[in-house]
């Protein structure tokens, strides 16, 4: 048996998937940024995930999300499983698409990993060396300057016509930028990220790729360098290491608590109660769940920091 999943409402969560063998299967061009927003938008939409920022390049994607329903699972599932049978009917084949490894979820605890996961996801492309500015990319990208904005996504020629003709979303600011206007909350954040943009220019090598060269690339190409062995898969984001440190202690009683109510399901008593996070047991076998710890750890925490008020000084003057 797998070990549990707990997810609850209004947890920011940062998610990533790659592709097998580090393919490109996801190359940027308008046939994959079409696909990957609409399966984004329209998953998004069917499970209540509020996205802030996306980025699908060539061989993974990153997106930071607002789960506001605590049902990311399906969310991932309905999103990763309907790409992938798409994108391989768009590039002929009907090879496996995803890495064995399981989808990251990674759980942001606090403001400063609030705003390192935004600036990580949204300096992919240039991070990697493929074009100079974000806005280059013509990959999926969803970025501080869309907050507000709705984007929409045309259905693809590879989706039924069951499927909606268009899906829309509004990209909005994660929590702890959200109670800015929003024309100060964007203008914050793209001002970081064109710094981080500056930094990387000036401490790079060789030249870019060149969103040319990125889009004519063999979707099937496997790259001949090696892929890192034993990487880790974290669970959680978080600069307060006291705060990390309580999570995952709470995550360890978590399991613990599980699997006590699960045996004692087991032996018949369906009164029971299960952690408040519990996924699969409440969803299949419809068992009972603890209520909500106000709290708990495992939340996101909001609070501006002095490094926080630092850039924001640096960008009011």
């Amino acid at each position: 048996m797998t070990a549990p999943k707990f997810a609850a409402p209004n947890q920011l969560v940062e998610i990533s998937r790659r592709i097998i063998h580090r393919q490109h299967r996801l190359r940027p061009g308008r046939d994959s940024r079409e696909l990957m927003g609409y399966m984004l938008a329209k998953a998004a939409n069917d499970h209540g995930q509020q996205v802030s920022v996306a980025c699908g390049m060539s061989n993974h994607h990153h997106a930071q999300i607002l789960d506001l329903t605590g049902n990311r699972g399906a969310f991932m599932q309905q999103f990763h499983s309907n790409l992938a049978r798409k994108r391989n009917l768009q590039l002929d084949t009907r090879e496996q698409m995803w890495g064995v490894s399981r989808p990251g979820d990674m759980l942001i605890l606090d403001m400063d990993s609030i705003v390192e996961s935004l600036l990580y996801i949204s300096l992919q492309p240039v991070a990697a060396g493929c074009v100079e500015r974000c806005s280059d990319w013509t990959g999926l990208i969803i970025l501080p300057r869309h907050w507000g904005s709705e984007l929409t996504f045309q259905r693809p020629a590879e989706c039924g016509p069951e499927m909606p003709e268009t899906v829309s979303i509004t990209p909005l600011p994660p929590p702890g930028l959200d109670h800015l206007p929003l024309d100060q909350a964007i203008g914050f954040a793209e001002s970081l990220i064109e710094r981080q943009e500056d930094r990387l220019a000036s401490k790079r090598k060789i030249p870019v790729l060149g969103i040319e060269y990125c889009e004519a690339i063999n979707p099937m190409h496997t790259p001949k360098t090696k892929a890192p062995i034993g990487k880790l898969n974290p669970k959680f984001r978080c600069k307060d290491l006291k705060k990390l440190f309580r999570a995952l202690a709470r995550e360890r009683s978590l399991r613990r608590e599980h699997g006590v109510a699960l045996r004692e399901f087991c032996s018949g008593n369906r009164d029971v109660e299960f952690p408040f996070g519990t996924i699969q047991m409440v969803r299949v076998a419809g068992a009972r769940m603890k209520a909500p710890d106000v709290n708990d750890p495992l939340t996101t925490c909001t609070t501006w920091t002095d490094w926080l008020q630092k850039l924001w000084d640096d960008w009011v003057n």
